[in-house]
Parts: structure tokens; C-alpha cells; sequence
């Protein structure tokens, strides 16, 4: 069985279909394909797969944070005017101008969580809204929408105890890859999946170059990297870990 990122994130919060009236913020839709999002968007900027997920950076501002399987569970977005939909009303939260009195006065109803930087709001069984202002101007600077757990990993959540109890350690790669002497202008990603010994078991184009043969040659190059393996409350387990490379 292979647990990784997307387990650890059962564990909390059973799984569940998206929302039917999720609206995508910063163009983004949580429960899609990142491999989808890349088809619309654009490659990612960056790539990382650490201990509070697996981050996609996009060229516009939002970060997509997926399970390993690469579906996306929540959206991060700081800058814009991103529209979600509250209650069956399509809300603006324009970044740097939305305020907390305004959200106290427009969201109450929907109210989860509040500390001085932060407002969560539940819109649904597993989707949360998460509003993060500035402290010394009460302005909003970043937005972020998705499942509960994933949020909660992102330390936006900090009424979410469930999700922190359990802790989880990405993989990480014992010394130099390999493959990071590649260098081109073509952008690809690479699914890497780890077992809890921590040898790399697959490798995949997740978001293909457009080149087959840089992209199994690049695959060969990750399949010889060794990584510490990925644990969960201290015991080792399987897991995927996503490489960005330039070729």
C-alpha cells in the first residue's frame, strides 16, 4: 500500500469529491490535475515537495498544493482579485484591499476560526476558506481555498488540531541528483515515487517536456537518485515526491 501525502491528509478528513460549486481561484480548480492546470496555464514556476505538501508555483501568483497523485486540494493565491464562491454568492476578495471589518460584516454567518491575521470560513464538508490580512493594516494578502487538512498543513488553520496531530516528513533526496546538471529552456515535471526504504520504485513525466527522449532520459537520471524515506509519526512509508527540471 502507498501511503505519502495524500494519506497523511485521509487520516483527519476521509476523502471526498470536490465541491460542486468550487470556482477556480486564480484560475485553478481544487480537484483537478496539476498536469491540467499546466495544460491551461502554462508549466509551473516552481516545484517542491516538502513536509506541508506538494507546492506548484504558476507564473500568475497561485500556488497549487496536490496530493501525490497530483490532484489538487488547495489553492494559495496573493495577488489579484480572486472570486469564490460564499453561500451561493460569488464574492470578490481583492488582494491588499479587502479588510477584516469588511469580512466580519460580510461573512459572519460562515464564521470558523479567528485570530488578529487570519478568518477561516466553512463553506462546505471539505472546503474552508482561509482569509490572511496584514497585521498592521488589516488588509487582505493572501487568500487560500481547499480541503481542510491541506490548509491545516499550511499552518492556516490553527483551530485544526486533528490534521497537526499527525506528523509527516517528505522524502528527501541524499545528495546530488543527477539529473540537476540539466539545463534548457523546455520546462518538465517528474513524479517520483519512493518506498519506504527509500529507493526510488517509478518515475514519470507527469508534465512532459514535449521531448520523449529528454524526458526518458531524464527519468533514467532520477531513478539512481537514493532518498531518505518519507515517515509518518516517526515510521517510514511510501511516498511520492515531484521534480521540476529545465532540458
Amino acid at each position: 500500500m502507498r501511503w505519502g501525502f495524500a494519506a497523511l491528509l485521509a487520516l483527519p478528513l476521509a476523502s471526498g469529491n470536490a465541491a460542486a460549486a468550487d470556482l477556480p481561484l486564480g484560475g485553478i480548480v481544487v480537484g483537478s490535475s496539476v498536469s491540467a492546470v499546466a495544460q491551461t496555464l502554462g508549466p509551473p514556476a516552481t516545484v517542491t515537495s516538502l513536509d506541508s505538501g506538494n507546492g506548484f508555483a504558476f507564473a500568475d501568483g497561485a500556488t497549487a498544493y496536490a496530493d501525490d497523485d497530483g490532484v489538487v486540494l488547495a489553492v494559495d493565491l496573493r495577488s489579484g482579485r480572486p472570486r469564490v464562491d460564499v453561500d451561493g454568492t460569488a464574492r470578490a476578495f481583492p488582494i491588499g484591499e479587502y479588510s477584516t471589518a469588511r469580512a466580519d460584516a460580510e461573512l459572519a454567518e460562515v464564521a470558523e476560526f479567528a485570530t488578529p491575521p487570519l478568518r477561516s470560513y466553512r463553506l462546505g464538508p471539505r472546503r474552508d476558506l482561509v482569509l490572511a490580512f496584514t497585521p498592521a493594516s488589516n488588509r487582505l494578502e493572501r487568500i487560500a481555498y481547499g480541503e481542510p487538512g491541506q490548509l491545516a498543513r499550511l499552518g492556516l488553520l490553527p483551530g485544526d488540531g486533528a490534521a497537526k496531530a499527525v506528523v509527516y516528513r517528505a522524502p528527501r533526496r541524499r545528495g546530488r541528483s543527477a539529473a540537476s546538471a540539466c539545463a534548457g529552456t523546455h520546462t518538465a515535471v517528474y513524479r517520483v515515487t519512493v518506498d519506504r526504504a527509500g529507493a526510488v520504485r517509478s518515475v514519470d513525466a507527469f508534465i512532459p517536456s514535449g521531448d520523449p527522449a529528454a524526458d526518458a532520459a531524464a527519468a533514467r537520471m532520477l531513478a539512481a537518485d537514493r532518498y531518505a524515506p518519507a515517515t509518518l509519526d516517526g515510521q517510514p512509508i511510501a511516498a511520492a515526491v515531484f521534480v521540476e527540471l529545465h532540458q
